[in-house]
């Protein structure tokens, strides 16, 4: 993963469908150049995790990054991204 000139390693994966507390369906970590990992969360509409048709397209995803390492997720940094449908391990988009 690039961004912000920033190298680093994602890794995602698909958890539990809870869309009723709204719970991430997406868990993950991010390892950066110094190979300290960072806890990752997300959200994908899924069949059964039916986010409103106003968040965006079914390809878009929502990650969260704790970067600063910390108990609270009020500072982590988000990324919007939407995933490429071709071979669905390439994601382009913007961050907060």
């Amino acid at each position: 993963m690039v961004h912000d000139n920033w190298v680093g390693v994602l890794n995602i994966w698909a958890l539990r469908d809870a869309p009723i507390e709204q719970l991430p369906n997406i868990g993950g970590n991010y390892i950066d150049a110094n190979g300290e990992s960072r806890s990752v969360r997300g959200w994908v509409r899924t069949w059964s995790y039916p986010i409103n048709p106003s968040w965006g397209p079914d390809h878009k995803i929502e990650l969260r990054i704790d970067f600063p390492n910390t108990l609270t997720s009020s500072d982590d940094q988000r990324f919007e991204g939407y995933l490429f449908t071709q071979k669905k391990d390439a994601i382009t988009g913007t961050t907060w």
